[in-house]
């Protein structure tokens, strides 16, 4: 007497059970790591707009300290540390050249999570008041 059945035996199932766990597990990793990739990605983004508000901020002030440094917390989606330094002592130890005639360099620097995303440094000029543009005309 012939026995036919159809389907699949059960070493046969778990064959393919352990295959499709391998390959989900391959793609479930590459859309963990992409989402990471696309946070970071998104938070750094953020850092820009922050310091160009920081910098904006200060270019609004009458007097920015010549020494110092500043710290705050800005919320724009995440809340990033900011921390900006008023005239930085150079790594040799010396004076800051950039700090003359009443120019004030800035170094401003964005974290979040205790993780630096943007570091930028500008010089802020004063603008004299008696200085008349196309006067040479």
């Amino acid at each position: 007497m012939k026995h036919s059945e159809n389907g699949f035996t059960l070493v046969e199932l778990l064959v393919a059970i352990s295959i499709f766990a391998i390959v989900m597990a391959t793609v479930i990793q590459g859309i963990t790591y992409n989402a990471q990739v696309n946070n970071m990605t998104e938070a750094r983004g953020e850092a820009v707009v922050v310091t160009r508000q920081v910098l904006d901020d200060y270019r609004g002030r009458t007097s920015l300290p010549s020494s110092g440094t500043e710290t705050m917390q800005v919320t724009k989606g995440r809340t990033y540390s900011v921390v900006t330094r008023f005239c930085p002592p150079l790594a040799s130890g010396g004076a800051d050249p950039l700090c003359v005639g009443g120019r004030t360099h800035l170094r401003v620097e964005v974290s979040y999570n205790n993780r630096r995303l943007l570091s930028t440094d500008t010089v802020y000029t004063p603008v004299s008041s008696s200085t008349t543009l196309g006067s040479g005309i």
